[in-house]
């Protein structure tokens, strides 16, 4: 019979609709219930990619002794992390604070005043890897609150504590950004760099694409040391397992330090950076094996993850058929008998493949060497070379394609949705690809149209239902892309809604007394404490980004009460980054633009003349991290942006703007002249 979680859109509490655990959703009527009945809670936060999230569901959360206990002696509540990730960082900072780790699946236990007063991660069955059996917990647990509960309320009030007062950001003292921080950090994340198999840390791999695309900035700015460690990092990563070379995309992270086996689930997220990485990567480098890789992360999203409404699914699964990678790999004999000799001995070439294998007797199919590599060994022509590793890998993905399909998690959040939606303005804009432009103006009308909604924005939406109210990171990151949108195709319907999400921005989630961000808004009432997470993660965090949006705000508008605000934010957090600037990577971006000497173009044309492509043709010869754009024709009805107001045509021909503060060079009307002027900056 199906519980309480019938009703919820999340394809992860989907999952747990049928189980005999009588499960509720966070929300007022599982919280009545545990005050009401005077019994602990249990906390499940997971997502629907994670595999020891169904490991620990078909061992405990399906199994009817086991959910006996649960629903005799607890009230019982599971969460989808990625819809509500403050409640995913409270809690798993509480069991961070208890155990030493974290992880998923979260199981926590709270007071009915949802106080957390012990939890872990993992529980098996039966006691193995050093853990008791999550039946005994639940024993020993519900044992200690019926007797005497006095111990596990002091326990969790010392907890609350800790928690609520680990807020890391200083209230601003007047001090002034340090010049030298960004540079000097930069060279902290060359120094632990891994030079041998690329990337940063041990075993698992995370791809970390956002300390890529901060190295990638100071490489632009000149460092070559930057661009070295850019390059060898992307290298490394697209010819690992990690990527999969038949369908596109990236899988989550390497269970190795070589990138050969991943951790099979993709997950939206992660691509829209990577892609981003190896987009700037290629404009960086020139190498075409990072323009042919993000161009196949963005094809993948886009054939994959696509919803026909616009908007971009979160995640597929790493399991199928109950196996963790099951559709990514081969046997040997299986790519022997589909392929012909010649294909095969090619693929054998070109890809790590052996009779035993690479993954516990199947093969994941990886470079072995660059293209470059294998056509001067092979003594082929380019376009014979091409043409035949099209033909394996079109005839592998059909074949593929046909097996029992990883489930997908077909949920969209708003902010990976806007870190999609950058990505391909800016593949769009630097690849003077139009579908990609299409796609991207796509996702900007679905977020536009589905998620800002009578003005407030929302974090999810699921076949046509929007739920939850969107959070710091949602709100910034769709600022930053509506941005990067404009300057693709400069159409000024993605600007007007700016202003409105920057006021928002501020009145819902600015600490004035702390000169800082809350990652909530003051409409999620029922948490412990407002979490204000400062550090990057998989993501940028959220102030991080709101503070980039604010100095990228000023720059279009000229209101430098948004800079000046920014900048007291930064100086505020400065102290951390010295500390640890491996947590910090996207904040020392948003440094880096903030002392920058940030250049605006303003681009205009006769009303009645067509626009002269030649002039965005050199604004889009390469990526200038310090330069904002803004374009559009001429006329004294329309309502231009601050950035274009007062510039007008000069003898009736487009006519380029070069300022800085809004303070212009002398306009130039030529192609030859604006190209210097941009060579100049």
């Amino acid at each position: 019979m199906p519980n309480h979680l019938i009703h919820e859109t999340s394809p992860y509490l989907l999952q747990h609709a049928n189980n005999p655990v009588d499960w509720y959703p966070w929300g007022e009527d599982a919280l009545r219930k545990a005050k009401e009945e005077g019994k602990p809670i249990f906390l499940s936060i997971g997502y629907s990619a994670c595999h020891w999230c169904h490991v620990m569901e078909k061992e405990s959360f399906e199994n009817d002794e086991t959910a006996k206990i649960l629903n005799e002696k607890y009230i019982n509540i599971k969460i989808d992390r990625e819809q509500r990730p403050d409640l995913d960082n409270i809690y798993m900072d509480a069991v961070i604070a208890i155990t030493g780790q974290g992880g998923w699946p979260l199981s926590v236990f709270l007071t009915p005043e949802l106080m957390p007063f012990y939890g872990g991660t993992y529980y098996p069955p039966k006691p193995r890897f050093g853990l008791p059996s999550f039946n005994e917990v639940l024993f020993q647990i519900s044992k200690i609150w019926e007797n005497d509960n006095r111990e596990i309320i002091r326990t969790s009030e010392r907890l609350f504590r800790h928690l609520s007062n680990k807020i890391e950001v200083e209230t601003y003292s007047g001090q002034f950004m340090d010049p030298s921080l960004v540079s000097r950090s930069a060279k902290a994340f060359l120094n632990h760099y891994d030079y041998e198999n690329g990337g940063w840390g041990n075993a698992p791999k995370f791809p970390l694409p956002i300390n890529i695309l901060f190295l990638t900035d100071q490489a632009f700015k000149g460092d070559d040391s930057c661009k070295g460690v850019v390059k060898h990092a992307l290298m490394m990563m697209c010819r690992g397992g990690m990527y999969d070379i038949l369908g596109g995309g990236f899988h989550r992270y390497s269970t190795d330090e070589l990138w050969l086996i991943p951790h099979f689930e993709k997950m939206l997220y992660d691509n829209a950076q990577l892609s981003l990485a190896y987009l700037r990567g290629y404009l960086l480098t020139g190498e075409d094996e990072f323009k042919n890789t993000c161009e196949g992360i963005l094809n993948f999203m886009s054939i994959e993850l696509r919803d026909p409404a616009g908007g971009f699914y979160s995640s597929i699964d790493a399991d199928s058929e109950g196996i963790e990678g099951n559709f990514y790999t081969w046997s040997f004999e299986e790519l022997r008998s589909n392929l012909s000799l010649d294909e095969f001995h090619f693929l054998t070439k070109v890809y790590n493949i052996s009779e035993e294998g690479n993954f516990g007797g199947k093969v994941i199919l990886q470079h072995q060497k660059s293209h470059l590599e294998a056509i001067l060994e092979m003594g082929l022509e380019n376009d014979v070379f091409y043409s035949k590793l099209e033909n394996i890998r079109l005839k592998l993905f059909q074949l593929r394609s046909k097996r029992i399909h990883p489930a997908l998690d077909d949920k969209i959040l708003t902010s990976w949705n806007a870190l999609t939606l950058l990505s391909f303005a800016e593949a769009a804009r630097y690849l003077n690809r139009p579908d990609y432009l299409i796609v991207a103006k796509g996702i900007g009308e679905f977020l536009l149209r589905e998620m800002l909604l009578d003005g407030n924005l929302f974090r999810c939406w699921r076949q046509g239902k929007t739920r939850i109210n969107a959070y710091l990171e949602d709100y910034s990151a769709l600022i930053l892309a509506l941005y990067a949108l404009y300057q693709a195709d400069f159409n000024p319907v993605w600007l007007n809604k700016i202003d409105l999400l920057i006021q928002d921005l501020i009145s819902l989630f600015y600490d004035p007394d702390l000169t800082s961000f809350f990652d909530t808004s003051n409409h999620h009432k029922e948490l412990i404490y407002r979490p204000k997470n400062l550090r990057d993660n998989v993501i940028p965090s959220g102030s991080a980004m709101a503070v980039y949006a604010l100095i990228l705000h000023a720059a279009f508008t000229g209101n430098d009460n948004y800079r000046n605000l920014a900048e007291k934010i930064l100086s505020g957090v400065q102290d951390l980054i010295k500390s640890d600037p491996y947590g910090f990577p996207f904040w020392l971006q948003a440094m880096d633009l903030a002392q920058a000497d940030i250049k605006q173009v303003a681009l205009v044309w006769p009303k009645h003349k067509q626009k002269d492509p030649r002039f965005f043709d050199i604004i889009n010869s390469m990526y200038r991290p310090n330069l904002i754009t803004a374009a559009g024709p001429f006329s004294s009805s329309l309502k231009l942006p601050e950035l274009l107001q007062g510039h007008s045509p000069i003898d009736n021909l487009m006519t380029a703007y070069v300022c800085h503060g809004f303070t212009c060079k002398q306009p130039v009307t030529t192609v030859e002249e604006f190209s210097r002027m941009i060579d100049d900056i």
